[in-house]
């Protein structure tokens, strides 16, 4: 359960965040941080100003905090976008797409709103990324699952090193699953990570 009213949904727009988007690299954003129009519009505004960065969807739905009005629009906002095999069908049926298979699903969303890249983790099935060129599928990473919290979102890390860096899709695809593995055999949601693990 998300506390009504929290600090995230009052995120007023600052001068500081003006200078700060134009400078920014990579951007991340999901569907639960807009649940208040103040701070929807607030978000929306450092995306458009940040027009030189990566601009990563992680879609994130929880509970009732979302609408496919909001995915749709974000969308339209992003460069690369991150979701699970669970948010895989919302996102389609609120793009309006019919198919279930989650490479058709992925090209679809590229090209209708004009997307770098599609990342999808699938928990033990495994992950998927879609570019505009090639696919990488992969295994998941063996490990021992000690938390799951938290392994998402390393996945999505190491996918923003790896684009900034310019590596190739597979690298990219192979770093982030050995960092998502490491942090689900840890406990908490921001392990310290070794530094070979870093790049």
């Amino acid at each position: 359960m998300f506390a009504a009213d929290t600090a995230w949904d009052q995120l007023v727009w600052q001068p500081d965040l003006q200078a700060l988007a134009t400078t920014v690299a990579a951007v991340c954003f999901g569907t639960l941080g807009q649940r208040s129009r103040r701070s929807r519009e607030t978000i929306r505004r450092f995306l458009s100003t940040a027009q030189q960065a990566i601009k990563v969807f992680d879609v994130n739905l929880r509970q009732q905090f979302y609408s496919d009005e909001v995915i749709r629009d974000s969308l339209g906002l992003a460069t690369v976008l991150k979701l699970n095999d669970e948010e895989l069908p919302v996102v389609a049926t609120a793009c309006g797409l019919a198919s279930v298979d989650p490479v058709a699903v992925a090209e679809g969303l590229m090209a209708a709103y004009g997307l770098q890249l599609v990342a999808v983790t699938r928990g033990a099935a495994g992950s998927l990324l879609v570019d505009r060129e090639q696919r990488s599928e992969r295994a998941a990473e063996p490990t021992s699952v000690v938390d799951t919290v938290g392994a998402g979102d390393a996945f999505t890390a190491a996918v923003i090193v790896g684009l900034l860096a310019g590596r190739p899709l597979k690298q990219v695809h192979d770093h982030a699953a050995r960092l998502a593995a490491f942090v689900c055999g840890k406990r908490g949601a921001t392990p310290a990570i070794p530094k070979q693990m870093r790049e």
